[in-house]
């Protein structure tokens, strides 16, 4: 069987078997990508080895992306992809219902993953966060009518703070009537924004002051809540924001390594949701499902929590009263 059709056949099962449409879009991408690197078309698969794939891999670890070379993660899902559609044309072997292989492969090329670098989630002090809030003043965009930028980046910091959304669904999430904001006091979060893939709401606590800051923003129902326009209403890019939110601020004299970026907002809020009720909470709040292992790996913060000085604690008192019951005090 030609490549070719291997890979249109695999696309299209995925396509049948899973409703995310990011990820097999995602997955059709790595698999043209391949193709072309290698120079796949008219070739054979029994013609494709585990050279194929490392000098694949080798030629990845050189594309830059926004001018940096890609992480190991986003290379391993790649390595990921490129496995599973080899496994699949291997022999027949028991992998469940409806999972049984093309027997085309008695022997499947295979890589395995590159060593990836540890990620250690920030957990930002009140000092940062503070330092942040008040740097917003140096904010010069958007301007817009009936939103000045402090205003907008005050209320794009908090509903990022207290939702933990990504960028993109904190700059989408739409704005609903005043009744669902005002008196439910909770917001939409769209399946398609939403790594669940299904429609649900997001909670805005109990607090009148917060809903109707929010409610403030000259944004209508059914448009995003958070209005990242310019001055004829175009909606501006997701780089910007972020480069807006570094440049704030540096202006307030705040060093580049310490700028607060959004990841380490969602970090910290999830590593303080988890402290004070459990792991469940904060991966329902970051759109986890319950096994999933992204939160534990890359938003719990390794600091010790404030039960584990407790302890160190109640450890130091057994011990001093068995050295005083020793005369040892």
């Amino acid at each position: 069987m030609q490549w070719i059709i291997l890979r249109e056949l695999f696309v299209d099962r995925l396509e049948t078997k899973s409703p995310r449409a990011t990820y097999n879009q995602n997955v059709r991408r790595v698999l043209i990508r391949f193709t072309d690197y290698r120079g796949l078309i008219g070739r054979d698969i029994r013609e494709i080895t585990q050279i194929d794939l490392e000098q694949y891999v080798s030629r990845r670890r050189k594309d830059l992306w926004r001018g940096k070379p890609l992480s190991a993660v986003t290379i391993n899902n790649e390595i990921a992809i490129l496995n599973a559609i080899f496994a699949w044309c291997g022999p027949r072997e028991s992998r469940g219902t409806g999972r049984s292989n093309l027997e085309l492969l008695a022997r499947p090329p295979y890589l395995d993953p590159l060593p990836e670098d540890d990620v250690v989630p920030v957990l930002l002090t009140p000092e940062r966060i503070s330092a942040c809030l008040a740097a917003t003043r140096y904010a010069t965009t958007p301007r817009i009518e009936g939103c000045s930028p402090r205003t907008f980046w005050t209320c794009a910091l908090l509903l990022d703070s207290l939702t933990l959304l990504r960028r993109g669904a904190l700059l989408q999430i739409p704005r609903p009537d005043d009744v669902e904001l005002l008196e439910l006091k909770q917001i939409p979060l769209p399946a398609r924004y939403n790594k669940r893939r299904r429609d649900e709401w997001v909670s805005l606590g109990t607090r009148r002051e917060l809903v109707e800051l929010f409610a403030s923003l000259p944004s209508l129902p059914g448009e995003p809540l958070l209005p990242w326009i310019d001055r004829r209403g175009r909606r501006m890019s997701l780089s910007h924001f972020s480069r807006s939110l570094k440049e704030f601020q540096i202006k307030a004299g705040i060093l580049p390594e310490d700028c607060v970026r959004l990841k380490n907002l969602r970090s910290t809020s999830a590593t303080l949701v988890g402290d004070q009720f459990n792991d469940g909470v904060a991966k329902r709040k970051l759109k986890q499902s319950p096994a999933s292992r992204v939160f534990e790996r890359h938003y719990k913060s390794r600091a010790p929590t404030a039960a584990e000085a407790a302890a160190t604690d109640f450890l130091l008192d057994r011990f001093l009263s068995a050295a005083g019951t020793a005369g040892l005090s």
